[in-house]
């Protein structure tokens, strides 16, 4: 089923909230431009043959643990214990928590690490004049959610293991999600429709827009027993002037590289 879609630039930014968020995906902007100074970074969009080699080297290259150009330092002043958290701070926790992993983890795509998702600062328990940061991130090699919390005044990294697959995808996981969709048996109607609306081959994510989430409906849950336990992204078509596809029936499995149909 084809519909119509608009597609929207996804802004990007080091630290994302970690709870309540549904990712929306414009995979048109796969490539991260971080700048250091202008309040985080963005995914700016390219067109035609840059848009899909960015694809391309998105989902082929490694990425580095720490983006580039993101600020590392301690910042020279800290917010107060409910305060949004600041670039600076973002980039100097990311740098502890990284600083930090564990030497097994795996990332979506197989590299050493922990595949970050977000990092909001966190106020819960958090006693007055204390600066705390809540990094969110996965490890594949054993289904892991991992929660970093980053004391900003003294630079210690707790962690702790465990606790449901479901926050929302990162926009780095839904793009290798929807390269794994795309290139499935199961999505034979959605490339027959895609060429049909547009005369072209669906070979890649650059060529679609979507919202991504982790949260299966509650009544298909049940249809995909193995995402309990695993890493597992399902999208839902938006709609404006362009084409879109419809591929709300399919549950990508991260952790086992398989798509699955739940309808």
């Amino acid at each position: 089923m084809v519909q119509p879609q608009s597609f929207r630039r996804h802004p990007l930014v080091w630290g994302i909230g970690v709870i309540g968020v549904i990712a929306v995906v414009a995979v048109l902007a796969a490539v991260l431009v971080f700048t250091a100074g202008g309040g985080g970074g963005r995914a700016e969009a390219t067109s035609g043959a840059d848009r899909v080699e960015a694809v391309e080297r998105a989902l082929t290259e490694p990425v580095p643990g720490i983006p580039d150009g993101m600020p590392t330092e301690r910042p020279n002043q800290l917010g107060r214990t409910s305060d949004q958290a600041s670039p600076e701070e973002i980039g100097y926790a990311r740098y502890l928590a990284y600083k930090a992993q564990g030497t097994t983890a795996t990332r979506v795509d197989g590299t050493p690490g922990y595949e970050f998702i977000a990092a909001d600062v966190k106020t819960q328990g958090v006693p007055a004049g204390e600066r705390h940061i809540e990094v969110l991130s996965y490890d594949y090699s054993t289904d892991t959610s991992i929660l970093q919390v980053v004391d900003l005044v003294d630079g210690t990294v707790t962690e702790t293991r465990g606790g449901a697959a479901t926050a929302p995808p990162s926009a780095r996981e839904s793009l290798f999600a929807m390269d794994l969709l795309i290139r499935s048996d199961e999505a034979t109607d959605i490339r027959a429709a895609f060429a049909e609306r547009t005369g072209e081959e669906l070979t890649s994510p650059s060529q679609v827009s979507y919202v991504s989430s982790a949260q299966l409906p509650a009544g298909t849950r049940y249809l995909a027993p193995q995402c309990e336990g695993h890493r597992c992204v399902v999208f839902q078509p938006h709609f404006g002037a362009d084409v879109a596809l419809y591929y709300g029936d399919v549950v990508v499995d991260l952790s086992a590289s398989q798509v699955y149909r739940v309808s």
